[in-house]
């Protein structure tokens, strides 16, 4: 409170005061810059959910607000999935995929949900796990807590062999919050996906390609039949 006394030219404010009066506007300042500097309430955070028998899933979760929003991204990263990701003491997130790195880009807009291999595939998922009927169980449980939480509007997103899980699931979740899969440098290296009931997807499809990708299996010739497929 700042130490005021009457003067004959009104009132004045003494050294003592002066001083209060600058440490209220450092003080103000500090709050205002750090109010400011991070988003108020964002989540990023690693949650743990049993999915069947004895079995759980972890997954990394981000948002810009403190609640999940309307729509959640799902995001399958490539290799076998294993430690694609990981939360560091000084809360940022590590990770070498693509999608990891983006996932900070997709949570200004949407829930964004990384996913790891379930706790009965901690060393990777191999191709026929990410074709089974236990991967689309424990995926479409966590639908179910999304949906718990408010999300209206799934996407499921993969990228290189992450589209793998991605399309199969397409084929086998029958969930009405399921709106539509998006599959980014898919594998296509003999017939990769093409195998797949790719007609029992009934979901928008959105294939992100480049067309000088210099990965032999991931070549845009073989992207364009999947397409057509």
């Amino acid at each position: 409170i700042p130490e005021l006394k009457e003067t004959t030219g009104g009132l004045r404010i003494t050294r003592s005061a002066t001083k209060g009066v600058v440490m209220s506007k450092v003080l103000i300042f500090i709050l205002i810059f750090f109010v400011t500097a991070t988003p108020c309430f964002a989540i990023k955070e690693i949650r743990t959910i049993p999915t069947r028998d004895g079995i759980t899933l972890n997954f990394l979760e981000r948002s810009k607000g403190k609640t999940m929003g309307n729509t959640s991204l799902i995001l399958f990263p490539g290799g076998d999935g294993a430690e694609t990701f990981r939360l560091e003491e000084d809360g940022k997130v590590r990770g070498n995929n693509f999608l990891v790195r983006t996932s900070k880009d997709f949570a200004q807009e949407f829930t964004a949900v990384v996913v790891d291999t379930p706790s009965d595939h901690k060393k990777g998922m191999d191709n026929d796990f990410r074709q089974s009927a236990e991967h689309a169980l424990d995926v479409a449980i966590l639908f179910d807590y999304l949906t718990s939480q408010g999300v209206e509007k799934i996407f499921l997103v993969g990228t290189s062999r992450g589209t793998l899980s991605v399309a199969f699931l397409a084929t086998r979740i029958q969930h009405p919050k399921l709106k539509g899969i998006v599959l980014t440098a898919s594998l296509e290296h003999t017939k990769f996906l093409r195998w797949l009931p790719l007609e029992k997807i009934k979901v928008p499809v959105l294939m992100i390609h480049h067309s000088e990708d210099a990965c032999k299996i991931c070549s845009v010739y073989e992207a364009k039949r999947t397409r057509d497929a």
